[in-house]
């Protein structure tokens, strides 16, 4: 199969998201962004488990992504974006919906119901190493010295987080596994998403992607689901609203916006600080442990994101 071409280097027609994300085509401006990032994402982690024992799969997933498909088109719609996607285009889109939303957000929920949220972050964060491999097949991205450099560092902090935890994977292969097989499909969703993000704003690409991903999810919840959504408490369902609001609408945007000015390997090696948030935010709600390995791992990440977005020769679309 020919490597996919990445149409990134062409003339981006004007889009009406160009002011608001203006700053993203700085290092220092796309830094703020990972951080808001990797907070919104990092911190839902404790909380979707939490949610996770008191609501199914099912039940938890099919709701938020839905509610968020439906606010994003909303959204899209009311702030002058375009929802009109062309023709040739709902290929790439689909595909990414369901690698993206779909598969990724079943793998999740079904692999954190049987992991420690600390755990399963770490497991889930190694997308960054199938993305770069994906993006160098597919999307003619040279794997640099500084992506290879900043991915060893990411992967040695994941090395730190997991340590003496391999026993503990070890025990429940099944949950280590789906959350791989997420990883994974995180990756693919890449690749669809940045060939697709010179035509469509990172708004409407989230909206039609959350939305679309929804539909599988919505029509099993509709027919079978639902049972355990009435016992679920107030403070739940605050859980489950927050999810929409910071670990679906608010990153999605980000992280598409993200992948329109940077090369697919190098805004997923930033994301890495999120599984050191992720970490952190479990040991504090949940009493997961923390210490040093903790510590040094967060440590080796913030090193990988200077790696690839503070260094002299960083290149942006655009700014060549």
């Amino acid at each position: 199969m020919p490597p996919l071409r990445d149409s990134t280097s062409r003339t981006r027609p004007p889009q009406p998201h160009s002011g608001l994300f203006a700053a993203m085509r700085s290092p220092g401006g796309t830094f703020a962004w990972l951080v808001i990032l990797a907070l919104s994402w990092g911190s839902q982690w404790p909380a979707m488990k939490a949610v996770l024992g008191a609501m199914s799969v099912l039940d938890f997933r099919a709701t938020t992504i839905t509610t968020a498909g439906i606010l994003l088109l909303v959204i899209c719609r009311l702030s002058g974006h375009s929802l009109r996607v062309p023709r040739e285009h709902w290929k790439l889109l689909l595909l990414g919906a369901f690698f993206n939303i779909t598969l990724w957000n079943v793998l999740l929920g079904t692999g954190l119901s049987r992991l420690s949220a600390g755990r399963s972050t770490i497991i889930a964060y190694l997308m960054p190493v199938f993305s770069a491999g994906l993006g160098t097949v597919f999307l003619k991205e040279p794997l640099t010295r500084r992506v290879g450099a900043a991915l060893v560092l990411g992967l040695a902090a994941l090395a730190v987080l997991i340590g003496d935890d391999i026993a503990r994977i070890g025990a429940a292969p099944v949950g280590a596994l789906l959350m791989l097989g997420a990883a994974i499909a995180w990756a693919l969703g890449n690749i669809p998403t940045k060939l697709l993000s010179v035509h469509l704003s990172p708004l409407t690409q989230a909206a039609w992607q959350m939305a679309l991903g929804s539909i599988p999810l919505a029509i099993p919840l509709f027919l079978f689901g639902g049972d355990t959504m009435a016992g679920a408490s107030p403070m739940i369902w605050a859980l489950v609203a927050s999810n929409v609001v910071f670990g679906l609408v608010v990153p999605y945007v980000i992280w598409f916006a993200l992948l329109g000015n940077l090369p697919a390997s190098t805004a997923s090696v930033s994301v890495l600080m999120s599984p050191c948030v992720g970490v952190v935010t479990s040991a504090l709600a949940l009493g997961e442990p923390i210490g040093p390995a903790e510590v040094t791992a967060l440590g080796l990440v913030l090193a990988a994101i200077a790696t690839v977005l503070l260094g002299p020769a960083l290149k942006l679309p655009g700014r060549h």
